[in-house]
């Protein structure tokens, strides 16, 4: 099971598509199965956040009694262009809608058969997604978007890989965008980090090691050398959201206060707000990376890797995006934060173990599961062992703070 986000014109989380990958059995509902594992295993909320949950709905799903029991507040479904549009599903659809819930056309193909088998649902939708690859060198892609916006329905644009595209979708006037574009850099240029970023990814490095024997005292030494991380910590000290309820009395004081796992989340907030103008919550780079950092974290524990190992994995997981939030390449921003070695070599060279994690969780993201079994054997792991530690990691990679 992958979750794969959708995001605004403003690159800020909208919505997950729900994808089971690999095979189910073929007397099983794909949608139930899936929609089993997201409230039985992780629960919804966890897996979605505060974003909309796409489920790829079949035919026998969306005439079966679970669609009316589900929240149309968290819930969306998504039906292909092939899909059988009968009397039954027309009817299905226009229920579900005036409940409240939200429709999206999948795979849709230009063509007057297609524009005639949606119209008896075409004002129920929400949503319509579009393959951009099929359609980018097509003229009619600008006069697609307009038609669809006249009816009210928003443009999904998927399989969206390079900025290039995404400038190309929004000049069409698409709404949305799928695809793996968002965790790239645009483009390299000279890394500007804010002081108390900088020194926050400072001291994240410092606490890479085994950081359950790092005394306090080194902690608090290093917090002294950035003002304006020891600003920023007080502030979010003070803040409702904390509900801090006495008065802090020194920086050792404040530290103990979060702990040490507190503070390595905190400081990776910190990290990734570089003059971003999106709400944190929102922004797929900082959950992506919250979600490696969990997953390689169990893989190494369901590896049977020492602490310190352990935590260097989910360190790599911490930074990975970094190039994509700075704009700038991993060689750049690897010479302003000096890390370990192994890790090092897997950002940069998808070399050693670390390497074969980030293989695995790359080829999951884009949802090209089928060249991920080398890196599997290579670390004696089962499919089985992968989605077990991808609940994990979905499940904690919003509890951020």
């Amino acid at each position: 099971m992958a979750r794969h986000p959708i995001v605004s014109r403003t690159k800020e989380l909208f919505a997950y598509e729900f994808l089971l990958q690999g095979e189910v059995d073929e007397e099983m509902n794909t949608t139930s199965y899936l929609l089993n594992n997201v409230l039985k295993n992780i629960g919804v909320e966890k897996m979605e956040g505060n974003s909309l949950a796409f489920l790829s709905s079949d035919y026998d799903f969306l005439l079966s009694d679970v669609p009316d029991t589900l929240n149309p507040h968290i819930y969306a479904f998504q039906i292909t262009a092939t899909t059988l549009i009968d009397g039954k599903i027309i009817e299905t659809v226009r229920r579900l809608h005036q409940k409240g819930f939200r429709i999206i056309l999948d795979d849709f193909e230009l063509s007057q058969e297609t524009f005639a088998l949606i119209n008896p649902i075409i004002s129920c939708l929400s949503y319509c997604k579009v393959e951009f690859p099929r359609m980018k060198n097509s003229k009619i892609l600008p006069k697609l978007v307009e038609i669809f916006h006249k009816y009210k329905i928003q443009v999904i644009m998927k399989k969206i890989e390079t900025v290039f595209d995404f400038k190309a979708c929004c000049d069409v006037g698409a709404d949305f965008f799928q695809g793996y574009f968002f965790a790239k850099p645009e483009k390299s240029t000279p890394l500007k980090i804010k002081p108390d970023a900088m020194g926050a990814l400072h001291v994240l490095n410092l606490m890479s090691g085994n950081y359950l024997d790092l005394e306090m005292d080194s902690l608090e030494k290093e917090f002294k050398k950035y003002p304006d991380l020891i600003v920023n910590l007080l502030r979010y000290l003070n803040s409702v959201h904390f509900g801090m309820r006495s008065k802090i009395t020194s920086i050792r004081h404040a530290l103990s206060m979060l702990g040490f796992s507190k503070i390595k989340r905190w400081l990776l907030i910190l990290a990734y707000d570089n003059n971003s103008e999106m709400s944190l919550e929102k922004s797929p780079l900082l959950i992506n990376a919250m979600t490696r950092a969990n997953f390689f974290g169990s893989v190494a524990k369901k590896l049977g890797w020492a602490n310190e190992r352990t935590e260097k994995a989910f360190l790599m997981g911490l930074v990975s995006h970094l190039d994509a939030l700075y704009q700038t390449t991993m060689e750049n921003i690897l010479e302003h934060i000096s890390l370990d070695t192994e890790i090092t070599r897997a950002l940069l060279e998808g070399e050693g173990d670390m390497g074969l994690l980030l293989n695995i969780v790359s080829v999951i993201e884009q949802g090209d599961t089928e060249n991920v079994s080398g890196a599997l054997n290579a670390l004696h792991l089962s499919q089985k062992d992968v989605n077990e530690c991808l609940i994990t990691a979905y499940t904690n990679s919003l509890a951020v703070v």
